[in-house]
């Protein structure tokens, strides 16, 4: 079977293969144990907080920020999501992957995916999705768009390890690290556990590096003194990896991990300028590892789409700006951040489609409003606040609909009829309150700085005082 002809189904490269992750993930466990998807959106993105890194910058200065009703001071309490969103799921590979927000909504307008309630972020998989990956997805040898097959992605990645026998504690460094691969669900292989007596070795090794996914070169001075001079097990895999890579081009199956030394005295003369992984140290970096993982997992993250180019009209301000002095730019900036917010309008082309399955809540659908700029992350937070319990509503307010993102305000579980006949006026009055209460935090905020201001400039000028009375002269 097959998606009909008449169904028009317009997938972006990367929209696809998020499809067919997802389709293979549920394929992936027993009919009887399969289970929603959960969706975790980014906190940057669902409430309009500030970015991770400025976060992270503002403890490296010794301050502390609030989410949700608790003090979080630590980079290991900043919830996983705030940057990215994130889909999990048991049979995905890691059991995670981060995706645009414009790829799910893609999948979801178009009836790949069905969201539970209007409310809850949790999805299924539809029948049209199943037909869709019938005709369209991958088969069981056929590679997809970022090279790997339908297999590949349903289990997880083998990888052979290359190393030299350097000693016994680096013999057991590269079986710690097989371990920690294998736990964190990639099938690591390693001639420690593979290799029996018995075996051809050199067929152990053509084996592992022409089947296996990718292949880990743990390099090392004494690695790159038998690669370079062909000497031993070590020369061998040198030999039949550099005539792989000319065979067939994929220099992204050989990832170097440097372990001891400089690069230059460490790296065979093959490797020499590939991107390596940095793993030396006792401990070594977890980050180096994160990006190991995520390398051999294909879940690194991806460039955004590319939107349309700005037309002459947008264009014509940015460079009027660009003329004007520094001073009066600033002024210009200055002026246009006190601004109050308003909305300026709905944004039509991105107000979603209901499900009417007949379930409950599923005529509604989300309205987004073009705001007249980007608010702070406060402005947002006391506008979903106030939209909760504003000063005067109908018997149609809908409580926890309402949420920021970027420049836009967004009503995810109504209709155009209910904001029209019952929520404009209620929008009004949200909004018109939440600039007022901003205004006043502000204000409070600057009340507070001229105090210290002036706390601070009495204090120095006494010490100056004091210093001008205190002397030593005899």
């Amino acid at each position: 079977m097959s998606v009909s002809n008449h169904d028009t189904v317009f997938l972006e490269p990367e929209q696809e293969q998020l499809l067919i992750q997802l389709v293979a993930a549920n394929r992936q466990l027993p009919r009887e144990q399969r289970v929603d998807f959960v969706y975790q959106p980014a906190e940057t993105e669902a409430r309009g907080a500030i970015s991770k890194a400025e976060i992270e910058s503002i403890f490296d200065q010794g301050g502390s920020v609030i989410f949700q009703d608790r003090i979080i001071q630590r980079r290991e309490e900043i919830p996983e999501n705030w940057d990215c969103n994130i889909i999990l799921h048991p049979g995905l590979p890691s059991g995670r992957i981060e995706v645009l927000q414009c790829d799910l909504d893609a999948l979801q307008h178009q009836e790949f995916i069905r969201f539970r309630q209007a409310h809850e972020l949790r999805f299924w998989i539809t029948p049209k999705a199943m037909l869709w990956f019938n005709s369209n997805g991958p088969k069981s040898n056929q590679p997809t768009t970022n090279g790997t097959t339908e297999e590949a992605m349903t289990r997880a990645p083998r990888v052979l390890i290359s190393y030299a026998w350097d000693s016994d504690a680096h013999n057991e460094w590269v079986r710690q690290l097989a371990t920690k691969l294998r736990g964190d669900g990639v099938e690591a292989i390693l001639d420690q556990w593979h290799a029996v007596p018995g075996d051809q070795l050199p067929e152990f090794m053509e084996r592992g590096v022409r089947e296996n996914d990718h292949v880990l070169i743990i390099c090392t001075p004494k690695y790159k003194q038998r690669s370079d001079g062909r000497k031993g097990g070590v020369g061998y895999e040198g030999d039949i990896m550099s005539a792989e890579v000319l065979a067939t081009r994929d220099h992204r199956k050989f990832i170097p991990v440097l372990r001891d030394g400089e690069w230059k005295e460490a790296a065979p003369s093959w490797l020499i300028g590939k991107y390596y992984i940095d793993l030396r140290g006792a401990p070594y970096s977890e980050h180096s590892y994160g990006d190991l993982v995520t390398t051999l997992l294909g879940r690194r993250r991806q460039a955004p789409p590319v939107g349309p180019a700005p037309t002459s009209e947008k264009l014509a301000p940015l460079r009027v700006a660009e003329t004007q002095g520094t001073a009066e730019t600033q002024g210009t900036a200055d002026s246009h951040a006190e601004r109050p917010v308003a909305i300026t309008g709905i944004i039509a082309d991105q107000v979603t489609t209901p499900r009417n399955d007949g379930t409950r809540g599923s005529g509604l659908y989300a309205v987004p409003f073009q705001l007249s700029r980007r608010p702070s992350a406060e402005w947002a937070r006391v506008l979903v606040e106030t939209w909760d319990n504003p000063p005067s509503f109908s018997t149609m307010h809908r409580r926890g609909i309402a949420r920021v993102s970027g420049d836009r305000l967004i009503l995810d579980g109504t209709t155009l009829d209910e904001v029209e006949k019952y929520h404009q006026k209620t929008l009004r009055l949200v909004i018109a309150r939440t600039n007022e209460q901003v205004a006043i935090l502000e204000q409070a905020r600057k009340s507070r700085a001229d105090l210290e201001q002036e706390r601070v400039r009495q204090h120095d000028e006494a010490v100056r005082e004091a210093a001008k009375r205190i002397t030593f002269d005899n």
